[in-house]
């Protein structure tokens, strides 16, 4: 299958940082900070894929991605967007409207186990994942455990600066049949920047990302804005370092990244 989308961390990897990665990096201020952790891991003909917050969107879109075409899921949780998407849910044939949270700049569609075709599935985590939380557990609606992926319902409290605590893999997890095709769209999916150098197989594969953020760019125009506006336009400039390992073999990596 063709990747219409990229994660925001792959982003950062390949030097291609945009608005979305800029929205994902809006959070941080100068300092130290641990980024996402995802973990694949392949026992018999199953393969269970593990993410901290951050890697929830890309777990789901795996999961969509290498769905079979005839497929029905149950889903139920939440998207949340600093924007009002309805319009967009519409477009997908979704009948669930955003709602504004009151007393936060967030808008939050819910879901309560609403049955809906592999391709509405793929459209939610391709055309949101990089504006959205995609905060949603995922069941087939007839037959077995595999094709199921389950996600918190909240964020947990984040890292304060210089709190280098390292994210868990159990905020979302997702259960899939093993397949050559399922394997070589994880190793794309989850290490673009190393997907000509690494086997098309594997037992196991861990990444684990930090960020180093060195400088905030302010805007051009800051004395025309306030405090508020100035921190969302402001940029991060800094070093994304990457800890990959694959079956044992470990590479670390570092890209500068200004977003």
């Amino acid at each position: 299958m063709n990747r219409s989308m990229l994660h925001f961390i792959s982003k950062i990897a390949l030097g291609k940082s945009d608005e979305a990665v800029h929205w994902r990096l809006i959070k941080y201020s100068k300092g130290e900070f641990e980024g996402g952790v995802i973990e694949a891991k392949v026992k018999g003909n199953s393969m269970t894929i593990g993410g901290s917050p951050e890697y929830e969107d890309l777990v789901g879109e795996i999961l969509a991605e290498h769905a079979p075409d005839q497929f029905a899921f149950r889903v139920s949780g939440a998207i949340r967007s600093s924007k009002d998407q309805s319009d967009l849910l519409k477009s997908m044939g979704l009948d669930t409207e955003m709602k504004q949270k009151k007393g936060k700049g967030r808008y939050e569609a819910k879901f309560a186990d609403k049955t809906i075709s592999t391709k509405t599935l793929r459209d939610i985590y391709f055309k949101l994942m990089n504006g959205c939380n995609i905060l949603l557990t995922v069941k087939p609606a007839s037959g077995g455990k595999e094709w199921s992926m389950s996600t918190k319902k909240d964020y947990p409290r984040p890292s304060t600066k210089g709190e280098l605590k390292a994210p868990d893999t159990d905020f979302c997890r997702a259960l899939l049949p093993v397949s050559e095709e399922i394997m070589k769209g994880v190793l794309s999916a989850v290490i673009p920047d190393l997907k000509n150098e690494s086997q098309t197989a594997f037992k196991q594969l861990r990444v684990s990302n930090s960020y180093r953020i060195n400088e905030i760019v302010l805007p051009d125009e800051k004395e025309k804005l306030d405090f508020g506006k100035t921190r969302i336009k402001a940029l991060r400039k800094g070093v994304l370092t990457r800890k990959i390992e694959v079956d044992g073999k470990q590479v670390i990596r570092e890209v500068e990244f200004c977003a």
